[in-house]
């Protein structure tokens, strides 16, 4: 009987090392592009929250101007400020005279409206007072820098005789002729893509009281 010998290859098992390098990369690609888009959506829901943030503080810039004008107090009791004449300044600036005077000798660098200090409140009778230029402003949620501006614009006379709407007014007009103004928040800030100058605004039309 003849017999028949088989010969066997050995075949190689598992990867070779060009293989397992080549799925490493492709690993570390997805793993990249991942990463990538994930910052890409964080950075978004960054800006978006800021800017939210920061309208926020605008419209509340407005409130405390409104304040300002309903209840400061001059004689000892909250009541309304008068709307014009001549402004009466004590203290360290506190705001403590007519509404439109204070906010229009401002009108060029902007201003805040801020509550007293305690030493400002035991001086005299103050509860807000007007503060030239901006101020900042930190988010508690992401330690964001707001810089909010409060300025004056457009200025509203008298209805006229015959007519029962305001026009604006042309000119220099006496002040006491004036019944509106329109203000506007402006708030600043870089936002989380590193952009400086990112801005939010606010604006209202207060009249006479």
């Amino acid at each position: 009987m003849i017999s028949k010998t088989h010969k066997t290859t050995n075949q190689p098992s598992g990867m070779t090392l060009v293989e397992i390098m080549f799925a490493l990369a492709i690993i570390g690609m997805i793993l990249t592009l991942s990463y990538a888009a994930a910052l890409r959506a964080w950075r978004s829901a960054q800006v978006a929250n800021q800017r939210t943030q920061a309208q926020y503080v605008a419209q509340d810039a407005i409130e405390k101007v409104k304040a300002y004008r309903d209840l400061n107090a001059t004689t000892g009791t909250q009541k309304t400020m008068p709307w014009s004449g001549a402004p009466r300044q004590t203290g360290a600036g506190i705001g403590s005279g007519a509404f439109l005077q204070e906010i229009q000798s401002r009108a060029a660098d902007g201003f805040t409206v801020q509550s007293c200090t305690l030493a400002e409140v035991a001086n005299g009778d103050c509860y807000w007072k007007v503060v030239t230029g901006g101020q900042a402003v930190t988010a508690i949620s992401d330690s964001t820098a707001y810089t909010v501006t409060i300025r004056s614009g457009k200025v509203y006379c008298k209805a006229t005789e015959g007519t029962n709407i305001n026009t604006g007014c042309s000119g220099s007009p006496d002040i006491s002729d004036i019944q509106s103004v329109t203000l506007e928040a402006t708030v600043t800030y870089t936002d989380a893509n590193g952009v400086a100058g990112s801005n939010a605004s606010a604006t209202t039309i207060l009249n006479q009281p």
